[in-house]
């Protein structure tokens, strides 16, 4: 069995948003295989109770939303866990993230803040919204993230982070979408797709930030374990001075979880028109 050990982190290029690997090995590693999720008490689902409700998409009406907020404050022993179903490759099942340059706020609860708007946001808007953590006093494995958009038989899942990497000159917005590695359902992967471009699209347009693209990536626990389609948000970098100011203001991050929801709700319509 292989054994990796991570740095924590979250980048596209130069640094991946669960961790960083160096190899090592453990001959136990494979005891991490049974912690898989049967019994975590999910947050449960939310709907807008208002009949009155003027801000109604229709394409978003029922649908049912998994926001993930990225990351945690691990206040235990780090666990590892296979990094697919198929895979003997282990990675943590937790990390802490990245952290602002300027204003020294972690990822985890930048994260928090945006998810709970895009939250509020998403039930205006009609949808039901099951959330992995709902506080900063949880810290989940990636399987138990993925777990609970499974369970929850969520439309869509959508995680949330912010990046990090060494160069402070850089800047952006991307998002993650699953490869192929490990994940056969090519439906899964063709709708995780084209709910990256319509996302991605409408960031750009309410945030006018850069748009770094989308990449795709077989390394991430919670791409490979996920049944729903799922994208990974990286809302900017908070190694960038300029950049971790604003992400940690409540204007841009109402931005930000509003480019979400019209994005979520283009994904939904065009699905709808083929």
């Amino acid at each position: 069995m292989i054994f990796i050990a991570f740095q924590t982190g979250c980048t596209v290029n130069n640094k991946v948003t669960e961790a960083i690997p160096k190899t090592v090995s453990d001959s136990n590693a494979g005891a991490a295989l049974d912690k898989v999720v049967s019994d975590h008490p999910a947050i449960k689902e939310e709907t807008n109770t208002k009949s009155d409700n003027k801000d109604i998409l229709p394409a978003l009406k029922d649908k049912i939303i998994c926001i993930d907020p990225g990351h945690g404050n691990p206040n235990h022993a780090i666990e590892y866990e296979p990094i697919a179903p198929s895979s003997n490759i282990m990675k943590p099942a937790t990390a802490y993230g990245t952290s602002g340059i300027t204003t020294k706020i972690p990822e985890y609860k930048l994260t928090m803040a945006v998810s709970l708007k895009l939250k509020d946001e998403l039930l205006k808007a009609g949808a039901k919204v099951v959330m992995t953590r709902d506080n900063n006093n949880v810290d989940l494995g990636n399987i138990e993230r993925a777990e609970i958009a499974n369970k929850g038989s969520a439309d869509l899942a959508i995680r949330i982070h912010a990046d990090g990497i060494d160069d402070s000159s850089v800047t952006g917005i991307s998002v993650l979408i699953p490869g192929n590695q490990y994940i056969e359902d090519e439906k899964l992967l063709s709708n995780s797709k084209i709910a990256a471009n319509q996302v991605l699209g409408s960031l750009i347009k309410r945030t006018h930030a850069k748009s770094r693209g989308l990449a795709a990536r077989d390394d991430l626990t919670g791409f490979n374990w996920s049944e729903v389609p799922v994208i990974l948000i990286e809302m900017g970098f908070m190694t960038n001075p300029d950049e971790d100011k604003i992400l940690n203001t409540d204007e841009y991050q109402d931005e930000i979880a509003n480019g979400i929801v019209y994005g979520i709700s283009s994904y939904f319509t065009t699905l709808e028109a083929q």
